[in-house]
């Protein structure tokens, strides 16, 4: 599988003045060095000839003031003191650029660099739309998994312009996400830089995972495995390498007591619109299509017959029908809270299951 998107994919990294390390709460990685910490991420670049890539904004807002406008309105901008730089390991070498203001822990790649700044946040509402539906009346309770942010702030995004011209990129397309390639079983390939900030001559040289979309909400896809730290903001392929997507913040319950989490991407066509300039075109030639397998296909569609959501509070998993009588098999773990030891005839002690809230069960 040529990988000739990848070239696109880029690792951004944030460095600011933080002397007592505030930016670094809830991160999963991160260097800080003499009064400075640097965060980084991954990114897409969406216009070679404007310079413009595209990261989560996530990555920039431990770093944002705000400043009240003649209106009373807030207005988020960068300090000066914070720097940002882009790499791109498949792009040829540019000037050494002035690191100086970075806390990184490997700098040799500093003539691969790029100093950008940032162009404006965008917020995709459709996305935010389907998160809510996603997380239903649990919303509160989540988060993002790397980084002590709302769930509010997956939706949004960052267009960064750099600072100098970008030489030819390798010509790059999207795909609609309706189509047979980002359908529920179809295999995909996530490309980012995980790790990024704290060895970034092997961490920037980008992470590839095959994965499986799960599901479709909305503009929201989502994927079947843990992403990387890092590789939000990566590029979403198809198994052709035509884009479909940016991945998102991974969403986390931060307290509570089961490390769950959810990973998606966002389609790229829906984030096309808020983007002020863009190369990347759509897919237009056949040789672009891939069909779809039409065994996987109807072996999706018989499963889903069989697949129920058993909910009971706000607690809720899987379950696999099992006859026509109606029983269905399901975790262990979703009853567990309602169970309690009681002595039986014997004296032993033995777990029963206590009076339940509504079991609700939903099928496809």
């Amino acid at each position: 599988m040529a990988l000739h998107a990848s070239a696109r994919v880029a690792l951004v990294r944030v460095t600011g003045v933080d002397s007592l390390e505030n930016k670094t709460i809830g991160r999963r990685f991160y260097v800080a060095n003499d009064g400075q910490t640097t965060l980084s991420a991954s990114g897409v670049v969406v216009s070679a000839a404007e310079r413009l890539v595209v990261c989560p904004a996530a990555l920039l807002l431990p770093f944002v003031v705000e400043d009240a406008a003649a209106d009373g309105a807030k207005q988020r901008r960068l300090p000066a003191t914070v720097h940002i730089d882009v790499l791109l390991p498949d792009a040829p070498s540019v000037a050494a650029a002035d690191t100086s203001h970075v806390a990184a822990a490997d700098d040799d790649d500093d003539g691969q660099w790029r100093a950008a700044t940032l162009e404006r946040f965008v917020r995709l509402d459709a996305a935010s739309t389907a998160i809510e539906q996603l997380l239903q009346t649990d919303a509160d309770d989540w988060g993002l998994a790397n980084g002590d942010q709302p769930v509010s702030a997956a939706s949004e995004f960052a267009v960064l312009r750099l600072n100098a011209p970008l030489p030819p990129l390798p010509v790059t397309c999207w795909l609609p996400s309706d189509g047979p390639q980002a359908a529920r079983g179809a295999g995909v390939v996530c490309v980012g830089s995980a790790y990024g900030c704290v060895v970034p001559r092997l961490c920037g040289n980008h992470h590839v995972g095959r994965l499986t979309v799960a599901n479709r909400l909305g503009p929201l896809l989502l994927i079947d495995s843990r992403l990387l730290p890092g590789m939000e903001g990566g590029a979403l392929l198809s198994e052709d390498s035509q884009l479909l997507g940016l991945l998102l913040p991974p969403l986390c319950r931060p307290n509570d007591g089961y490390p769950v989490e959810l990973h998606a991407a966002v389609a790229f066509e829906a984030l096309l619109p808020l983007l002020p300039a863009c190369d990347i075109a759509p897919c237009g030639s056949e040789g672009c299509a891939v069909p779809a397998d039409a065994a996987t296909a109807a072996a999706i569609a018989a499963s889903e017959m069989c697949v129920a959501r058993v909910q009971i509070g706000n607690r809720w998993a899987t379950g696999v029908v099992l006859s026509a009588a109606g029983h269905i098999v399901t975790v262990s773990h979703l009853f567990r809270p309602f169970l309690s030891w009681a002595a039986d005839g014997t004296g032993s002690q033995q777990q029963q299951l206590q009076e339940l809230p509504a079991v609700r069960v939903s099928l496809a």
